[in-house]
């Protein structure tokens, strides 16, 4: 029942979808560790971008680059999706797919 309410909500939660996803591999401990390691990288960034005297060029720099970083990521030749589900859901999980795909895309 859970692989279905997530087939259901890919499409309109992709990125929280992956990311649970990835994560469900990982040990509770070592979810922990990377969450913390997450919010420590933010927060030093943040400080150093409001030590600058002009932090909007930093930002704007740093949005470049990471879309830059995005796009050579999320290509289809390094996509692959992986579907668990009934044979009868089929055309929803294909539909939640296509949503997914083409909002990457844009």
């Amino acid at each position: 029942m859970e692989s279905i309410n997530k087939a259901n909500n890919i499409g309109n939660k992709g990125n929280s979808y992956a990311r649970s996803y990835s994560a469900s591999g990982l040990k509770a401990y070592a979810r922990s560790f990377e969450l913390l390691r997450n919010d420590i990288f933010f927060c030093q960034y943040a400080a150093e971008v409001l030590k600058t005297a002009q932090p909007l060029p930093l930002l704007k720099d740093s949005i470049h680059k990471m879309t830059e970083i995005a796009s050579h990521l999320f290509r289809e030749e390094n996509l692959e999706i992986a579907i668990h589900g009934t044979k009868a859901k089929f055309p929803l999980i294909q539909l939640k797919i296509e949503l997914l795909l083409n909002a990457i895309k844009n």
